[in-house]
């Protein structure tokens, strides 16, 4: 082979090899690449910054998810502040509102919310006070219908599940997860503690 030939030969080696890293700024096994994908790390246990879903273990993941006998546990026998929204309909008045047993209710964290769960677990109702503009959230229902509740009109819909939205004071919003029929009994015996 003539120098000219083994010169053209090294070139066009290296002109392939050059055209199959394109495309690619990064070399081959680098963090990022196909061979070496990026994996999300969890947060460490002790970052006192992190806020975990209801349930979930206290490294974060969700293995570990206590159930609802586990947030009944870890439910405070004393609540740290005077309000809580299971204080607004009591495990009596909802056994009322359902027509049949209620398990104890319990408040997760998120919120707070109360959930309210039959003791056959064939219905679940949650209730919560949240800050959250009420005229920005009944838009986002489908389906919209107003309720009258005390002297109050909210707004039952679709949002995901049946939902029931009132209106209270200083920029909060009663928010019921249940069917509209139960949602407006939960949140009229609701309403009638918030006005005390």
């Amino acid at each position: 082979m003539t120098r000219k030939r083994t010169a053209g030969v090294l070139v066009a080696v290296g002109a392939a090899v050059a055209v199959a890293g394109c495309g690619s700024d990064k070399p081959p096994g680098a963090p990022g690449s196909p061979e070496k994908p990026l994996v999300a790390q969890m947060p460490a246990a002790s970052d006192t910054h992190v806020t975990r879903e209801p349930g979930a273990s206290k490294d974060g993941s969700n293995e570990a998810k206590p159930g609802y006998q586990g947030l009944l546990k870890q439910q405070p026998r004393r609540p740290k502040t005077r309000f809580t929204p299971c204080s607004l309909v009591t495990q009596a008045e909802a056994r009322a509102i359902v027509g049949e047993p209620v398990r104890e209710p319990v408040e997760a964290p998120q919120g707070p919310t109360c959930v309210y769960r039959t003791e056959k677990g064939s219905e679940m109702i949650t209730l919560a006070v949240q800050a959250a503009d009420f005229k920005r959230a009944k838009g986002r229902l489908q389906q919209p219908t107003r309720v009258g509740i005390h002297s109050r009109t909210g707004v039952c819909g679709q949002f995901g599940q049946p939902m029931l939205y009132v209106p209270i004071s200083q920029g909060r919003m009663l928010t019921v997860a249940a069917p509209c029929a139960v949602a407006k009994q939960f949140a009229s015996t609701a309403v009638k503690q918030l006005d005390r």
